[in-house]
């Protein structure tokens, strides 16, 4: 999305999340998002709370660390954090090269990226639908904060989250 008035933002919103980076889903390639650094930079200039997301494409638990450490140095700067840094692992339509990662392969993943985080002493979380807490992660396992993308009014059945995203398409003033 463009952002066009970050001061109408402000006033609609409690925190931003930002995409700070990806891995290329074919290369492996660690990459910082394009419009990271203008949405940080912009939240800070209107004083915006703010957290910070990675979609990962890991396919090994140390692919998964190296890549919280690339999310762990832009974090050094942040003094406090309003919410966990939040880590994604949807599929990419069959392209991504964890697309067809099995339950304990990715879950091994994302633990790996979230204990490299909080090791590092940064509040970590995982991005996820229900549905992919049923049949592509074991929660069990997980400890993390939660990112839920569960669309309507209906909360989510996962009994603890941090975020409810219940719409992909809503709007807001500014954006």
């Amino acid at each position: 999305n463009t952002i066009s008035d970050w001061g109408k933002v402000k006033a609609n919103v409690d925190a931003v999340v930002i995409r700070m980076g990806f891995t290329y889903s074919r290369t492996g390639d660690i990459c910082v998002d394009k419009k990271y650094v203008e949405n940080r930079l912009s939240c800070k200039s209107k004083n915006i709370p703010y957290s910070l997301y990675y979609f990962t494409n890991a396919i090994t638990p140390e692919e998964a660390t190296k890549e919280a450490h690339f999310v762990a140095y832009e974090c050094r700067d942040l003094s406090r954090y309003v919410l966990p840094i939040f880590v994604d692992s949807e599929r990419i339509d069959g392209l991504g090269r964890a697309d067809n990662l099995d339950k304990e392969t990715r879950t091994n993943c994302l633990k790996a990226f979230c204990s490299t985080l909080q090791a590092c002493g940064i509040p970590a979380g995982i991005y996820c639908n229900e549905d992919w807490t049923r049949n592509n992660i074991d929660l069990d396992k997980l400890p993390f904060s939660l990112w839920v993308a569960s669309w309507g009014v209906n909360k989510p059945s996962i009994d603890d989250y941090a975020l409810w995203q219940y719409t992909n398409c809503g709007t807001i003033p500014g954006l």
